[in-house]
């Protein structure tokens, strides 16, 4: 057991001393292969080329309602169905229809063409004077179900 304690105090001695023998040296540089560099490969490429088409402006006209003092632009090439200065006089609600295709040549059916537009432009008449007000008007008069008749 003597001689066991013996030889852990000698290598833990030769420990110390070594890690202070090399703790007084320079460190000596390593020499490390250089690693080769690829060769940088450019490859070609194409810049993609983008036609942005230039639009066209069709002709318009304006269609004017002095009943409901608004205008608003449509294509000349367009068809509307306006509603007689009488008939909005009289009425409480009218519709002014716009559409793409000659009003003779209906769909099936009398539908909108495949490829074709209609746009309604309908009118309430009303006292509100803001946008607001026209819509609590009309949820009122849609609880009360007075607002589902359309019947002046």
């Amino acid at each position: 057991m003597r001689t066991a304690r013996f030889m852990v105090a000698l290598i833990f001695t030769l420990v110390i001393l070594a890690a202070c023998v090399a703790a007084g040296r320079e460190p000596t540089a390593v020499p490390v292969p250089a690693t080769p560099v690829p060769p940088t490969i450019e490859i070609p490429t194409a810049t993609p080329t983008v036609e942005v088409p230039t639009p066209t402006v069709e002709p318009t006209l304006t269609y004017t309602d002095t009943e409901a003092g608004f205008a608003l632009d449509y294509p000349a090439a367009w068809a509307i169905l306006p509603v007689s200065p009488e008939a909005k006089a009289g009425s409480f609600i009218y519709s002014t229809t716009l559409m793409s295709w000659p009003p003779d040549e209906a769909g099936v059916g009398g539908s909108i063409p495949d490829g074709q537009t209609k746009v309604d432009v309908t009118l309430i008449k009303s006292n509100v004077t803001s946008l607001g007000a026209a819509v609590a008007e009309r949820k009122t008069l849609m609880g009360s179900g007075e607002g589902n008749n359309c019947a002046g």
